[in-house]
C-alpha cells in the first residue's frame, strides 16, 4: 500500500530502502542505488533520497573527511516508527559510529548475497535488534548458507584495523564455545592481522579441526567466488 506525506508517495521501494537503511546504519547514494534503486538512474536516486529527506525520514550528511566526500544516508526514527516498528525490538540504532567500518560492511553483505550458496544474510543492527541468542556473540553479520542437506549459518567478522592479542583471544573462545555455528568467516583489511588471529586460534586449539575461515577484504570485493582458507589449509568456496 502507498502512503502519501507531504506530497510525495510512500511505495514498496521506499520501504525496501527504509529496512535496507536500518540494517546497514549508513550507505552511499552507490550503495543505495546498487542494492535498492538499480531500476533507475543514480540522478533519480538522489532525487528521491532528497525528497524522502525533505519529510525527514532519511538524514543526508557529506563525508568530508572520509569517503572522498561522498554523501552518506542513514535512516531516521521517524521512517523506523511509522514503516518498521513491530514492538519486537531489542535495541534501535539509526547512525553508524564507524563510518568505515560500517560502509565497507555495506559491501561485504552485497559481495555475499550475489552467492547462490547464501540464502539469507542478517546484518548486526538485524541480529542486535530482532535477534535471539546469537546476539550474544555481537558478529558484524551471519550469513545463512545452504547445504545439499541442510543450511547452516556462520557469523562474519570484519576486521578493517588491527587490535591488539588481549583482542582476539576473547573473540575466538566465544566462537568455539557457540557449537551451534561450525564456521566463522573472519574478514581483514591486511595479511598480518590474519596471520596473528590464526596463530593466536592455533595456540588456543591446537588439536581442533579449525572452525575459523579467512580472506582478505580486497578478495571478497573483486573475486567473482569468495573463498574462505582456516589453519588446517581447508578452503571454502562460495
Amino acid at each position: 500500500m502507498n502512503h502519501k506525506i507531504k506530497g510525495i508517495y510512500i511505495d514498496k521501494r521506499d520501504l525496501q530502502l527504509f529496512h535496507y537503511l536500518f540494517s546497514v546504519k549508513a550507505a552511499t547514494y552507490q550503495q543505495i542505488h546498487r542494492d535498492i534503486c538499480q531500476a533507475i538512474s543514480l540522478d533519480r536516486t538522489g532525487q528521491r533520497l532528497r525528497s524522502l529527506e525533505d519529510n525527514r525520514f532519511v538524514e543526508i550528511s557529506l563525508s568530508r573527511l572520509v569517503l572522498g566526500g561522498k554523501r552518506i544516508v542513514n535512516l531516521r526514527k521517524k521512517a523506523f516508527e511509522k514503516m518498521i516498528c513491530n514492538g519486537d525490538e531489542k535495541r534501535k540504532e539509526f547512525k553508524s559510529d564507524s563510518l568505515l567500518h560500517d560502509i565497507a560492511l555495506g559491501d561485504i553483505r552485497y559481495n555475499f548475497l550475489k552467492s547462490s550458496k547464501i540464502v539469507d544474510y542478517q546484518t548486526e543492527n538485524e541480529i542486535q535488534t530482532w535477534g535471539g541468542e546469537e546476539r550474544r556473540l555481537n558478529s558484524d553479520g551471519i550469513a545463512t548458507i545452504a547445504l545439499p542437506k541442510r543450511n547452516i549459518k556462520a557469523p562474519i567478522e570484519f576486521e578493517r584495523t588491527q587490535k591488539g592479542k588481549s583482542r582476539y583471544s576473547p573473540m575466538i573462545n566465544k566462537y568455539y564455545s557457540a557449537s551451534e555455528f561450525p564456521i566463522i568467516f573472519f574478514i581483514s583489511e591486511e595479511p598480518h592481522t590474519i596471520e596473528l588471529v590464526q596463530n593466536i586460534e592455533k595456540e588456543l586449539f591446537k588439536e581442533e579441526s579449525f572452525k575459523i575461515f579467512y580472506a582478505l577484504h580486497q578478495d571478497i570485493l573483486t573475486n567473482e567466488t569468495l573463498k574462505f582458507k582456516n589453519g588446517n589449509g581447508t578452503v571454502i568456496s562460495l
